[in-house]
């Protein structure tokens, strides 16, 4: 991808803003390239450059603004000095590539998480971040290495999370994920005790995840970033699809994830998708490889009542009536 560090320039949408500063009324063309320490923007006359030791956020919901409008989709950097670097994608595929759009954001992220250190404190032992990006369907993933860079966990994988605030040996409070991963075939759930030493680190990373697809299970370590907590906790059913709300609605009222495809006569790998695109939303958790799902608890927050999808709903029913579940 053209958005490697230090290769390449992705042609971007961006816009730049100043606290307390008037919102500029236009957006401008400009070429982002990353560097090693950093990334610059280029306006052809002129330009930016940002250190990634400055980020102090990203990937949160940019301000709404009317001149973002025309945007296929955005991304918000926002910066120790209270400015807000926004790149977004234009309309046109020719011009502003979606692979070297998410290659630059990925690529981004890429710079602030690999190789930092994850203590695991069950046993003892150190390993560090490392997360990668699909060239097929361009999304990422991340994991924890061990010394020896092979792979400890996935955080793809994880079927349940818990924040706990400890005390360290200097009385130092430390924010503890307690993880764990699903079954898959004959390998076993594991569980983990993880402490990633600095506060923007863990909160890059849930960024991170929340962006690929993590979904459900990381909401849950979100409490120590209120912004975060309040960005994940407001999703409604307005901000859903049509075939988002029909699955969750089935998934809601009692339908093995298995026979959603039948009930709602959709293909095995359009659900699948749909699966995958509730997860990142924070609205299905994975129970095992085989895409088995369940509804989290932000999912039963919206509640079946708002849901107007009657003829769905009647799918769902009769089919619990045929199997017996109630």
């Amino acid at each position: 991808m053209g958005a490697e560090t230090g290769k390449g320039m992705a042609r971007v949408k961006c816009l730049i803003l100043h606290p307390g500063a008037e919102v500029p009324s236009r957006l401008l063309d400009c070429g982002v390239k990353l560097m090693h320490e950093g990334f610059t923007l280029d306006y052809g006359k002129g330009g930016d450059s940002f250190r990634f030791s400055a980020i102090s956020d990203l990937g949160f919901r940019p301000p709404q603004l009317e001149v973002l409008s025309g945007l296929e989709e955005v991304f918000a950097i926002g910066m120790n000095d209270g400015r807000i670097v926004i790149l977004g994608r234009g309309e046109n595929p020719i011009l502003y590539s979606r692979d070297e759009f998410e290659g630059t954001v990925h690529s981004i992220f890429t710079a602030l998480l690999n190789g930092a250190t994850v203590h695991f404190l069950d046993s003892g032992r150190k390993g560090s971040i490392r997360v990668l990006l699909s060239r097929v369907n361009l999304r990422g993933n991340a994991f924890v290495v061990d010394e020896e860079f092979k792979p400890v966990l996935s955080f793809s994988a994880l079927s349940s999370a818990e924040l706990e605030v400890q005390e360290g040996p200097s009385g130092e409070k430390r924010a503890i994920w307690k993880v764990k991963t699903v079954e898959h075939g004959a390998k076993p759930a594991s569980s983990f005790k993880l402490w990633i030493p600095g506060k923007k680190t863990r909160l890059f990373l849930l960024r991170y995840l929340l962006r690929y697809g993590a979904g459900g299970p990381v909401f849950s370590l979100a409490g120590e970033f209120p912004e975060l907590s309040e960005e994940i906790s407001t999703v409604s059913p307005d901000e859903l699809t049509g075939r988002e709300r029909d699955v969750l609605m089935a998934l809601l009222s009692g339908v093995d994830p298995l026979e959603v495809p039948a009930i709602l006569r959709m293909g095995a790998a359009e659900v699948e998708e749909v699966y995958d695109s509730l997860m990142e939303k924070g609205l299905l958790r994975l129970i095992s490889v085989r895409k088995v799902v369940a509804p989290t608890e932000l999912a039963g927050s919206i509640g079946l009542e708002n849901f107007d999808k009657e003829e769905n709903r009647n799918n769902a029913e009769e089919y619990l009536k045929k199997t017996g579940g109630e």
